[in-house]
């Protein structure tokens, strides 16, 4: 996955705009999202999660909107103990994403965990 080799910015919105799935998931249910809120890296966090600028004439205005919902849907992923993103920040205290994703409104405060 890009985010376990902490791959630059620019090489993860690369692979986002030629298709790469943000809500693909490894054996232990991580998607992207998930690794680069274990490690507190919003840079990876924004990587995956920021728009694409509709001025980018490589990628057409409803490409770049599917895959921005989806890289925000990635977010809502449970891993396989059910933690979203926002659940694996809080867990390790993960301080720069967890303030990144309050900055997105995404916070699974009212979210029932089943354990």
């Amino acid at each position: 996955m890009i985010t376990i080799y902490a791959y630059p910015y620019a090489w993860t919105r690369f692979l986002l705009m030629h298709g790469c799935d943000p809500c693909s998931q490894d054996n232990e249910g991580y998607t992207a999202a998930h690794y680069a809120a274990e490690r507190d890296d919003v840079q990876m966090l924004r990587a995956l999660t920021t728009r694409f600028c509709s001025q980018i004439q490589l990628v057409p205005e409803q490409q770049a909107t599917a895959t921005h919902e989806l890289c925000l849907k990635a977010l809502s992923i449970r891993e396989k103990h059910g933690l979203t993103v926002f659940m694996l920040s809080c867990q390790h205290q993960s301080m720069k994403c967890l303030n990144y994703l309050l900055e997105l409104k995404i916070n699974d405060a009212n979210l029932q965990v089943c354990f």
